[in-house]
């Protein structure tokens, strides 16, 4: 009887001692937490390693040491920390994807990869080792698994703006321009100050032929800090394309005097903003200035070509386009202006060759209307009456009606 008594005794007294022992793990365990609160991680590892000796399988303590092992960069430290958390349970999985952050930090990125697709095992919505995941596949050049990830993290309800530029960019090097807008769209609503965004969801709306959307963005990137010549070269073009030729001038004016931007695309543009907002003179001094940067721009040639004309001196028009047909350059504009003008100066068979060569490489409705009235002049009136019909077939009025007043 005495034994029995004795056995209960010390059996209570043991679980006493347990229960204590637990009490005061959990104690240092708080204790530790409360550290790592005022970012005193040196103390808080102390705690947690107070905790795990009065419990040794106290998981959670090993855990939350190893993260602040990671705050005082032990990194060594805290992977056995981690480790031996996964060694006792490996169905944790904040474990494994901290101890995927190291690897990844120290540059391993197969064990990485491999620590992030176990937490997604364990736990198929767990978005951050989704997007580490994406991370990792991005720097290996896996661009196809990288949209994979970051579609799930996205469908998961994860909304960060940096994540959707990502996902934009990746879209549109895959071509798939619509999506990538929708994208960038989507990034834009969540952070309207991210400048990059504004930048390239602008480039890509120019890409579109999308010009008053994409001079919004720019302006946007302006106002948001944006100070790259880019952001100004871009709107300015995107600009003329508006026919807001004095806004496109000040772009380019800004790229020339700010940015030091002297060459012969900035002064093409701004010399054709120039030309189309009625300023000849200013025309005609930047489209020399971009020949001289090349002597092989074609498109500044045939822009002051127009702007000879503008003045009347058709001797410097013809120069120019000469310049460019001798060039060898494929431009069936500067045949059809210098067939214009071969028709203007009753030169009807040279106006002809012109008109054929630019037909050849363009056959546009304006071509054929000015053909038919070439060979109208050289009497060729089956032949002027094809060329009105090729016209009015393409959406060209005046040789329609042209065709139906003399060819019927």
């Amino acid at each position: 009887m005495r034994f029995v008594i004795l056995l209960i005794v010390l059996l209570t007294l043991s679980i006493l001692s347990s229960s204590v022992f637990s009490q005061t793990a959990r104690e240092h365990y708080n204790r530790g937490l409360q550290f790592v609160v005022a970012d005193d991680h040196q103390q808080a590892i102390n705690s947690f390693s107070s905790a795990i000796e009065r419990l040794p399988d106290f998981l959670d303590a090993y855990f939350e040491r190893g993260r602040s092992y990671v705050a005082i960069s032990e990194k060594e430290k805290a992977l056995g920390d981690f480790a031996e958390v996964i060694l006792r349970d490996s169905t944790f999985k904040e474990a494994w994807f901290e101890r995927g952050l190291i690897y990844m930090s120290e540059g391993e990125r197969e064990p990485a990869y491999d620590d992030f697709s176990q937490v997604i095992g364990l736990d198929s919505t767990y978005v951050q080792a989704y997007l580490k995941k994406a991370e990792m596949l991005l720097q290996n050049g896996r661009k196809n698994e990288v949209l994979s990830n970051l579609d799930k993290a996205i469908e998961l309800g994860h909304r960060n703006a940096n994540v959707f530029f990502l996902r934009g960019r990746l879209r549109l090097e895959e071509g798939e321009k619509e999506d990538a807008l929708s994208d960038f769209s989507l990034a834009v609503e969540l952070d309207p100050q991210l400048v990059e965004l504004r930048m390239e969801k602008g480039l890509l709306l120019f890409e579109m032929e999308a010009y008053e959307e994409a001079v919004e963005n720019f302006t946007a990137a302006i106002l948001a800090g944006e100070d790259k010549a880019d952001v100004f070269h871009f709107r300015g073009r995107a600009l003329i394309y508006l026919e807001r030729y004095h806004e496109a001038i000040e772009d380019f004016t800004m790229l020339i005097n700010t940015y030091r931007w002297r060459n012969e695309g900035t002064f093409l543009y701004r010399g054709q903003s120039y030309l189309f907002a009625g300023e000849t003179d200013n025309a005609i001094s930047d489209l020399t200035r971009a020949i001289t940067y090349d002597r092989e721009c074609e498109k500044a040639y045939f822009f002051r070509a127009k702007a000879h004309l503008e003045k009347e001196n058709i001797e410097a028009a013809m120069a120019d386009l000469n310049k460019i047909i001798d060039l060898k350059i494929a431009d069936p504009d500067a045949y059809h202006l210098r067939g214009y003008l071969h028709l203007e100066a009753d030169k009807p068979q040279l106006a002809l060759e012109d008109l054929n060569e630019s037909i050849r490489m363009n056959p546009c409705a304006e071509a054929y209307f000015v053909r038919a009235k070439i060979k109208a002049s050289l009497n060729d009136t089956a032949g002027a009456c094809e060329d009105l019909r090729l016209a009015a077939v393409s959406g060209h009025k005046e040789a329609a009606e042209m065709e139906s007043r003399f060819c019927h």
